[in-house]
Order: structure tokens, then sequence, then C-alpha cells
């Protein structure tokens, strides 16, 4: 990507990307295209060691979830000034 950090939104659900680290917030997992799964709270997932995110790591990180969801909410903040 040539951003650096990538975020998405959908009503309650968000997530920020800054490689390798993923964060999603409260979001709906359908990636098997068949079961509906809600990830309650912060799930980090490593994508260089998990590309198919289906490791939980974010209380092994909670450095890297706290800096993630800090930018996500300047992310926010910039977007509510425009």
């Amino acid at each position: 990507s040539p951003h650096a950090v990538w975020h998405w939104a959908l009503g309650k659900q968000w997530a920020v990307r800054e490689w390798p680290w993923k964060l999603l917030m409260d979001a709906v997992d359908t990636t098997d295209g068949h079961d509906r799964k809600e990830l309650k709270g912060p799930y980090l997932a490593n994508l260089e060691t998990d590309p198919g995110e289906s490791e939980n790591v974010a209380e092994k990180h909670p450095e890297v979830v706290a800096r993630l969801a800090k930018l996500h909410q300047r992310w926010v903040q910039d977007v509510e000034r425009k």
C-alpha cells in the first residue's frame, strides 16, 4: 500500500493497519463466507506472522493496541474536522 497507515470504519466497527499490525475493534468476521463471528473488543493480528488473522495477540502486545488505537482516534478527529 502507498499509505503507511490504513483506516477503516463502519458504524461501531473500525480497523487500523500499520504494517505488520492490524487492529480491529468490535468487528464482525465473515471471512469464511458462511459464519458470522463477532470479535468483541480489540483484536490485534500480526499480518507478517499470521496473514489469515487467526490469532488475537492483543493481550501479548498492549503497547501496540494502545498506539494503534491512538492513531485511530486522531484519524477520527481529523475526519470530523473536515
